[in-house]
C-alpha cells in the first residue's frame, strides 16, 4: 500500500494477493476495507483470485466495488472482451475509483 500525490490529485494504491482459500480471502477483504481513505482516490490492484465477470467467489470484491465506487479498468477499455488486466501474471485486476476534481 502506498500514497501517491500527482499534481492536485491524491491516490492510495492498494496491492493485494487474495488467498485461494475462500475463508482466508474473505477475512483479508474485511481488513482491506480499513485501508480506504475518504480524501484519496483508490487504486486496488493485484491477484484477487476471483472472476468478477462470472460472479464466482467475488462477493467481497463486489461489495468493495459498490461501497467505494470502483470500476474495473480492463472493462472500461474492453467492454465485452473476455480477459483480465494482465492475464497469466500476478496482477489480474485493477480497480479504480472515479476522481472528481
Amino acid at each position: 500500500m502506498g500514497d501517491i500525490d500527482w499534481k492536485d490529485l491524491k491516490f492510495r494504491l492498494i496491492n493485494i494477493y487474495a488467498n485461494t482459500e475462500h475463508k482466508a480471502s474473505k477475512e483479508m477483504y474485511i481488513g482491506v476495507d480499513a485501508a480506504f481513505m475518504p480524501n484519496r482516490a483508490i487504486i486496488l490492484a493485484g491477484d484477487l483470485n476471483v472472476d468478477v465477470d462470472k460472479g464466482k467467489d467475488c462477493s467481497q470484491v463486489r461489495t468493495l466495488m459498490k461501497d467505494y465506487n470502483l470500476t474495473d479498468a480492463y472493462r472500461e477499455v474492453h467492454e465485452s472482451e473476455p480477459g483480465y488486466t494482465w492475464e497469466n501474471s500476478r496482477l489480474d485486476n485493477v480497480f479504480v475509483q472515479s476522481v472528481s476534481r
